[in-house]
């Protein structure tokens, strides 16, 4: 399972380690989160990237959000 970091900055350039929002298995559920979640915003910048490639502090804890049909965010 390929897990992906999402990172979404409102109303400003992104991408830093506080603009983590969770861990999803693929971009496509993280886009559908996003849709979801921050449709009435204007400007929003987001990355959806393997963790390897965002620098995260050691011991970071990821939040992973599981997109099912079930799911209270699907």
């Amino acid at each position: 399972m390929l897990e992906y970091i999402l990172l979404v900055a409102v109303n400003e350039p992104c991408c830093r380690e506080d603009h983590y929002v969770g861990t999803f298995e693929s971009c496509h559920h993280a886009q559908i989160w996003i849709d979801l979640k921050y449709s009435d915003l204007d400007y929003l910048e987001t990355r959806c990237m393997l963790p390897e490639y965002v620098k995260l502090p050691k011991g970071f804890k990821h939040k992973y959000i599981k997109m099912t049909e079930t799911s209270r965010w699907y």
